[in-house]
Formats: C-alpha cells, structure tokens, sequence
C-alpha cells in the first residue's frame, strides 16, 4: 500500500464524501443537504423546478375550454384521463412579463402554441392543478442546500423557495402550498 500521508488524507476525503460526490466538492464545508428530485420547467427565459412528489403527470397541451370570468391566468379546463382540470398559466402566477409569453389565450379562448409547451399537473393535498409551461427540461438531483430566491414575494406569498446553481443556470424551485394557496386567494 502507499504510505504517502497525503495520498491517505485524499483518500479518507473521498470516503468521507456521500457516493457520487467525489468528482463535485465544493467549497462548502456544511453537511451535504439531503437528496431532492425535482422536474426542470422552462417559463420564459427563467428555469423552474417543482419536487416530483408533488407532480401527477406531464402531459402535451391539449385543448382548453376557456371559463368566461376566471382570472387572467386561468387559461380554461381540460380533460386529463377523464379528470377535469384546471389549466394554469404559469407565466401569469409568477408575473412573467407576458407579453413575452409563446402561448396566451385571447376573448375567444383561443391561442398559439410554442413548439414544446406541456401541462404539469400538480397536487397539493386533494387539489390538482395543470400547469402550462413552455417546455420541460429534466429530473434534476439537488444535493445542495437552496439558497434565499431573489425577487419579490407573488401577492405577498413566498412562491419561491429557494435557488440553486446548476453549472451556469439558475434553478428557481416553487414551493407547491404557497402556490395553491396564491391559486385560492385570487
């Protein structure tokens, strides 16, 4: 065996490290923050991300009934496996600039479709809810702890929960009740 102490001190490092972290230290000298999945969603030019515990299904857009009277970003309900669900935009909950938006509805409830746009349904609880979102990235595996959100609380609300780097983008993650509850409120 090598009996260099600093090859010793390198590897009792890696073994101190959790499996698959070797290659990914960083500067942090906390405890590593225990395993979150969460699902990548593009809205805007902005990344989001929701835990996978709370999300139902993805699924491609299909067609909305508008509900005359809904707030501005309730887009109408659809039918998702024989479910009627609410469909909202979530360019209009987190205050996107939308005119930006690649898909909104007009008087008639009738739109345009960006090439990739996907319902997230979401549970909170017994309330379910599909989210439109221009596209859907991918499952991350967050062993970092989130750092404070910038940006303003949504109506008072912390939609936000937090941030993380993801090499050089930005994750943004939601926090599902503050989301349901901003849904309830207006």
């Amino acid at each position: 065996m090598i009996n260099d102490p600093n090859v010793t001190a390198l590897l009792d490092e890696m073994n101190r490290l959790p499996t698959g972290e070797a290659g990914a230290a960083t500067a942090t000298t906390g405890p590593a923050a225990p395993l979150r999945r969460v699902l990548g969603m593009r809205s805007g030019a902005e990344l989001y991300g929701i835990d996978i515990e709370s999300i139902t299904e993805i699924s491609k857009l299909t067609p909305v009934t508008y509900v005359p009277g809904a707030p501005a970003y309730i887009l109408g309900v659809t039918s998702l496996r024989g479910q009627i669900v609410p469909v909202i935009n979530l360019r209009g909950i987190l205050g996107v600039d939308p005119e930006s938006a690649t898909w909104k509805k007009d008087g008639a409830g009738n739109g345009a479709a960006p090439a990739k746009p996907r319902i997230v349904v979401v549970h909170h609880g017994d309330v379910v809810a599909g989210f439109l979102v221009d596209a859907v990235t991918e499952v991350y595996d967050l062993r970092t702890a989130l750092e404070p959100a910038l940006g303003a609380a949504t109506a008072g609300l912390p939609i936000k929960e937090g941030q993380v780097m993801l090499g050089d983008r930005v994750l943004i993650l939601l926090h599902v009740p503050s989301l349901f509850a901003q849904l309830v409120e207006s």
